[in-house]
């Protein structure tokens, strides 16, 4: 008969509860899907929430934050680097300004199209996938005036 001593008892016992516990994370794909340029950019975002509605703006809000906060550093892409590199300080000094990005649909301003590329609901949320593509040009120049970027150069 197999006999397990305490410690590799209590351990099993540990990663089954863990395990049992764990909730499974919600993560975004968020990726390029064409023009390049230095004025727009394309792109693909899946977002969640508790309406049709919501998961939509989830999308455009990851969509929108990747851009900013994330950068994307494939070849050919305008934004190789994030545009803001300091994500805890841009929102600490400008706050008014993202709870307006988000909460007043502001970032809509920045959105040239969006096209639905499918929505679902699963256990009660729904799912959304939007290919959107945004003016760069448009949102460099907000976040510069904002003074949460600065021109390149100076």
């Amino acid at each position: 008969m197999l006999r397990l001593n305490e410690s590799t008892l209590l351990f099993l016992l540990g990663v089954l509860l863990v395990s049992a516990c764990k909730t499974p994370l919600k993560t975004t794909d968020v990726s390029l899907t064409g023009s390049y340029d230095r004025n727009t950019l394309q792109m693909s975002a899946t977002g969640y929430g508790e309406t049709e509605e919501d998961a939509e703006m989830d999308a455009y809000r990851r969509a929108l934050d990747a851009v900013m906060f994330r950068g994307f550093p494939q070849e050919g892409s305008s934004v190789r680097d994030p545009l803001i590199m300091d994500k805890a300080k841009a929102v600490a000094n400008h706050e008014d300004f993202f709870d307006k990005l988000y909460s007043e649909r502001l970032l809509e301003e920045f959105i040239l199209s969006s096209s639905s590329a499918g929505k679902q609901k699963q256990g009660g949320q729904y799912e959304s996938k939007q290919n959107i593509s945004f003016n760069l040009r448009l949102l460099r120049k907000r976040l510069q005036d904002e003074g949460i970027i600065r021109k390149f150069g100076i």
